[in-house]
């Protein structure tokens, strides 16, 4: 496993040819080639049942501390600084020029998880990164539940704090994340351990280096622009960026009727219309039948007990935040238990046929 030199003056790393993807292997992830949306589940269920801690274990099988010279890391903090001022100006300009996030907040919710999807497809494929796929594994924060939140505006939440860490004088500028935080300077589980490396090299008990590395590769793959290859992205940031704005100037199917919307009507029209889908709910919330209160009222600890019996024979819920207010409403429920659904139609919850809809007027909040 060698690095190569690509200038005169430093080292640089080259992905090693044939490094292993040993966390896709780990956690069984499905080629993205065969199913993009089974391979992102399959990614986000791993994420959350792991510590960055594991992830940095599995890497350090293959590469330690001992791998990585002053100069090394010297280059990859300067590629890494020019890369993401890059970024940086580009999504500046997509974001405060023109209406790029209202065309987006006004897609579908199937058109926005296409451009995300796409954005991930491109990062996945990136050669110049040590861990190629595997670097999904880095990012806990790039779920497409996070980005679709709000009607998108998760989204455009994300993109604006790329674009301020990026272009931020302080270097490093790396994205904060406490989850990949965590595993900061730990040591070298492998330590000790006879290395199956050739040749025979002695292992580091360190990791500082190598999760300093890994971070940098985190940032790469969520946002940096290498020199495009046949004008087209890499990393996860601006692939989904140029994914949309393709889309925009090809007038993609998806993309008609918001276009269509966007020039046949005053900007205003179109601003305030996407603006009042980011205060639409994602999903429905739930309340207790009998008190109506949420878990938000009562406290997160707190879980929400359904009618087992309605669960069972109608496979519909009915909720109570306590089994004394599941008592209390026994008297009301018990005619329809098991038989019909039904429920109050509480605000907000499924029963409710306006529950995107929150309680305040988004419309009047915006004038």
């Amino acid at each position: 496993m060698a690095f190569e030199s690509t200038t005169e003056d430093h080292a640089a790393v080259k992905k090693p040819d044939g490094f292993p993807p040993l966390l896709s292997k780990k956690f069984g992830i499905t080629d993205i080639k065969q199913d993009a949306v089974k391979w992102n589940k399959e990614w986000e269920a791993a994420i959350a049942s792991s510590t960055a801690a594991d992830v940095l274990k599995e890497i350090s099988q293959k590469l330690d501390d001992s791998f990585f010279t002053p100069q090394h890391m010297e280059l990859f903090h300067k590629n890494l600084r020019g890369l993401q001022t890059n970024v940086a100006e580009i999504l500046s300009n997509l974001l405060n020029n023109g209406h790029f996030d209202t065309i987006w907040l006004l897609l579908n919710a199937a058109e926005q998880r296409k451009h995300i999807l796409e954005g991930l497809k491109r990062a996945s494929k990136d050669p110049s990164t040590i861990w190629g796929p595997d670097c999904r594994a880095l990012c806990p924060e790039v779920t497409v539940s996070n980005f679709l939140s709000q009607g998108g505006k998760g989204f455009i939440d994300f993109l604006t704090h790329v674009a301020e860490i990026f272009g931020s004088p302080i270097t490093p500028a790396f994205l904060p994340n406490s989850w990949w935080e965590q595993a900061s300077n730990l040591p070298n589980p492998w330590w000790g351990q006879a290395s199956d490396v050739s040749p025979q090299r002695q292992i580091s008990q360190s990791t500082k280096l190598l999760f300093e590395v890994a971070t940098i590769t985190r940032n790469q793959f969520i946002g940096e622009c290498f020199p495009l290859i046949e004008h087209r992205a890499r990393q996860f940031v601006l692939s989904s960026a140029f994914s949309i704005v393709s889309d925009i100037t090809n007038r993609g199917e998806g993309m008609k009727e918001v276009l269509h919307l966007m020039e046949n009507t005053k900007g205003d029209v179109a601003r305030c219309l996407a603006e009042v889908k980011t205060t639409l709910r994602d999903k429905p919330i739930i309340r207790c039948e009998n008190c109506t209160k949420t878990p938000d009222d009562i406290g997160q600890d707190v879980r929400f007990m359904v009618c087992s019996v309605c669960k069972t024979k109608l496979k519909f819920e009915v909720h109570y935040c306590s089994q004394s207010c599941q008592k209390e409403h026994w008297s009301v429920h018990k005619k329809a238990c098991g038989k019909k659904k039904v429920t109050k139609g509480l605000s907000g919850t499924k029963g409710d046929s306006l529950w995107a809809f929150s309680d305040s007027d988004p419309v009047a909040n915006l004038m």
